[in-house]
């Protein structure tokens, strides 16, 4: 994700924040849908950026184990790792 600013993420309707993002190209065929789009279920600006920054790290995560597959094995167990430890820092 070349884009680290969690608030270009954050929109405001209804006086609900929503959380935004485009899925990457080379990851379309993981998902059904070409952007994200929820609630964060607050009104709260910055409880929506501290929620967004936890979503973009989680799915930082998860796009890293999508693009994994297929790389070599050392590749992979190190970037498990790196997630291992971010969730135990971050919590869950």
């Amino acid at each position: 994700m070349s884009n680290k600013c969690a608030a270009n993420h954050v929109l405001l309707r209804n006086e609900n924040y929503y959380f935004l993002k485009r899925v990457p190209t080379d990851l379309t065929d993981y998902y059904s849908v070409k952007r994200l789009f929820f609630s964060l279920k607050t009104k709260s600006y910055s409880s929506a950026l501290r929620i967004t920054k936890s979503v973009l790290q989680r799915l930082e995560d998860l796009y890293l184990r999508y693009k994994g597959k297929g790389k070599d094995k050392t590749f992979v167990r190190t970037a498990n790792r790196n997630i291992e430890y971010i969730i135990k820092v971050l919590g869950n």
